[in-house]
């Protein structure tokens, strides 16, 4: 039997006026940490571009939440109640 499970973590952060991810701190996994690691290596990875609004590139406060989920996994149900999915 294939043994996956699903999650997620949540983070707070910082993009700065290069569109660059800082200050990654996580304010919420499920399962545990099972998945902090891949998701903040995925994150530091991103770019964002600025909006029109923010012709200035002003640094952005933000949450951001990464989901791991299939549908077969041993925790399907609780994952999608703990993470709102």
């Amino acid at each position: 039997m294939f043994n996956s499970k699903s999650g997620c973590v949540e983070f707070t952060l910082l993009i700065d006026g290069n569109g660059k991810p800082q200050n990654l701190t996580v304010i919420k996994s499920f399962p545990g940490s099972t998945f902090n690691k891949k998701a903040y290596e995925a994150l530091r990875k991103w770019r964002w571009t600025a909006s029109e609004s923010n012709d200035q590139n002003q640094p952005v406060l933000t949450t951001i939440q990464l989901d791991f989920t299939t549908q077969k996994s041993v925790n399907h149900a609780e994952a999608y109640s703990a993470c709102k999915i």
